[in-house]
């Protein structure tokens, strides 16, 4: 990002184009932030939107027929007081929430702020994160979630990396080994394979993949034609398409589409692409918004020169540039003010630092084979009911938008919308802990926790998975108020009461180990248990202590107030539902420890004979499956 165009920026946000709606085009109600800037995707369907350079974020929430345009909007907390950025990286973690980091300026100054935070939606809360070590500054640097969800950022100054562990929200070093230049404007792709491309900025017209596993950066070619803007080392964007190949976006009139090749040491290949139209000057790219579509086009928007304007925007094809109708602000913005986010509707939400946030429509469909597939998701769900739902694709085949160094809101992750058959409401369902976050996994078998909204109607419904605006077909499903489940469970050799003792509660189709529901319970004084929302419906019932063999109950019916009771065989200090030799040389290695210990099987607070007893009098038992 040139410093010039912070000017520029603050321009655009006050002077707004009167022109008229374009068809395509239409205006999200009034409410949400004075200069929109980054729009993030948050995994309850919801949007979250930063008023740039400053503090504030606010949040669009669809109506009940799950329009955006139409939506709500609401203030949510901002960030803590020292951080208010403009150009900076952002993301959605596995488990939904949300990642900013650094900041060319901070409240108008242009320093590359080495602050970052997260957000908590459930809690409504920003927290700051240290930075890496030694890093001074961070800025527009670039960043990208990895498929173990993992979140790889860059240190723009020199070819430095670090990765943040979302279990602790800190940051440690990453090798970065063989890169050519520095990490300044250039842009991160992920790749289906777990790699990251990049065209470099300075090293320009040479392309690169980091190999996480090795921490090397290998040579990817040279662009055909090169796409950096001399004077200010600007770039475009670069889109991953369903083909699996990458298509680069020029700061200069060039585009050029690069294809992996066969294997991680493999330069790939380059082919030229169309360069851009020509509209009252040379049409480039420099520092500007694409957008993936379900149709396999791509939504962009250039201007003709570096920094000028207006914004003009076209969809790609794959081998031409069609032109798209302006926003009501087109004619004052250059490119770079704008920001793109994919929706679950398949539309795109446009941002330009003003109050005016539009919505695109585009035309066209996917090809099926692109779309989230659903396998194994239970057939009655209850308000509140947190579940896994399994499939394949539900991350879609590219994480859908791009920028370059100054923006990214990736939205290569599962959203869930539930459609009621009678009324046609729609509600999404917040989903976390996503099993992966790499892009186009194809027939590998992936899956998501959903959580399903407590003020849901009831009644035969819809589910879908949606990814980057691609949904599965539809999964019939019908949701009910809740069943409830209560009984007794006999802890075996148990020598204290069974008071606060936790048992795994599982519900699982008749014959499928794969649980559908998942409950964690503590016993009573008398070793009783009770749910008071379980699922409706017949299911396979299993139990398990922690130092306790899982016991299962078949095909039990449960319709509202159920029972079932479980009698557990001790012996499991292991945890891996089996009596065998592991425990009996834990008991002997921990023989005689006082406290908490895996070993002290009757929890006494001492290993001892009796825990010894315990697994010779169990040995060789297997708890089901």
């Amino acid at each position: 990002m040139n410093q010039s165009r912070l000017a520029l920026s603050v321009a655009v946000v006050i002077a707004i184009n009167t022109s008229v709606l374009a068809q395509t085009w239409q205006r999200v109600t009034i409410g949400g932030p004075p200069g929109a800037g980054m729009a993030l995707l948050m995994t309850d369907g919801t949007v979250i939107i930063h008023n740039a350079d400053a503090r504030e974020w606010y949040k669009l929430t669809p109506n009940n027929v799950g329009s955006y345009v139409n939506g709500t909007w609401s203030q949510i907390a901002s960030f803590p007081p020292a951080y208010g950025p403009l150009y900076y990286g952002g993301a959605v973690l596995a488990d939904g929430r949300a990642v900013i980091t650094g900041g060319e300026y901070n409240f108008g100054s242009a320093v590359w702020t080495n602050q970052s935070a997260w957000y908590n939606p459930v809690t409504n809360v920003w927290t700051m994160i240290a930075p890496p070590a030694g890093w001074a500054n961070i800025g527009d640097a670039q960043c990208c979630v990895m498929p173990d969800g993992k979140f790889m950022l860059a240190q723009i100054l020199d070819a430095r990396m670090a990765i943040l562990n979302p279990a602790t929200m800190t940051f440690s070093p990453v090798t970065s080994i063989g890169h050519a230049d520095r990490f300044d404007e250039e842009g991160w792709t992920l790749l289906p394979d777990g790699t990251i491309f990049t065209v470099d900025a300075i090293a320009a017209p040479r392309a690169e993949r980091y190999i996480p596993s090795t921490g090397n950066w290998i040579f990817a070619g040279n662009t055909p034609a090169t796409l950096v803007d001399a004077g200010s080392q600007e770039i475009g964007p670069s889109v991953l398409l369903p083909s699996g190949r990458v298509f680069n976006m020029g700061a200069t009139m060039s585009t050029a589409t690069w294809t992996p090749g066969a294997g991680l040491m493999d330069p790939g290949s380059w082919v030229a692409g169309p360069n851009f139209p020509i509209v009252g000057g040379q049409l480039v790219m420099a520092d500007a918004p694409a957008c993936l579509l379900p149709s396999g086009n791509v939504l962009l928007g250039a201007s003709p020169g570096v920094f000028a304007t207006p914004t003009w925007f076209y969809e790609y094809n794959g081998t031409s540039f069609i032109n798209s109708p302006e926003t009501p602000n087109s004619g004052g913005n250059p490119c770079y003010v704008g920001n793109m986010l994919m929706l679950p509707t398949g539309q795109v939400l446009y941002t330009d630092f003003s109050n005016d946030i539009e919505i695109y429509t585009p035309t066209g469909s996917p090809n099926n084979a692109w779309r989230p597939t659903i396998t194994n998701c239970p057939s009655t769900l209850n308000p509140g009911q947190t579940f896994l739902i399994t499939g394949t694709q539900f991350n879609g085949v590219s994480q859908c938008s791009a920028y370059g160094d100054d923006s990214t809101n990736a939205t290569n992750y599962p959203i869930v919308r539930v459609t009621n058959t009678a009324s046609g409401h729609v509600f999404y369902c917040k989903t976390s802990n996503h099993s992966t976050m790499a892009v186009a996994t194809g027939a590998t078998p992936v899956s998501t926790t959903v959580l399903i909204p407590a003020g849901i109607e009831t009644g035969p419904s819809n589910l879908v998975v949606v990814a980057n605006g691609i949904a599965s077909t539809n999964c019939p499903v019908d949701i009910e108020r809740p069943a409830s489940l209560s009984g007794h469970v006999d802890l075996e050799l148990l020598s204290v009461s069974p008071l606060n003792q936790p048992v795994v509660i599982e519900f699982r189709p008749p014959g499928n180990p794969v649980p559908v529901a998942t409950y964690n319970v503590t016993l009573n004084a008398l070793g009783n248990y009770s749910v008071a929302s379980v699922l409706n419906g017949t299911y396979d019932i299993a139990a398990k202590g922690t130092n306790w063999l899982r016991q299962k109950l078949g095909s039990v019916v449960v319709n509202g107030a159920t029972g079932a009771n479980f009698s557990l065989t001790n012996g499991d200090g292991e945890v891996n539902n089996a009596v065998d030799l592991g425990d009996l040389n834990r008991c002997l290695v921990d023989f005689a420890t006082v406290g908490v210990d895996p070993a002290d099987l009757d929890k006494d607070l001492v290993v001892g004979v009796p825990d010894l007893n315990i697994v010779l009098t169990n040995f060789a038992i297997v708890g089901d499956a």
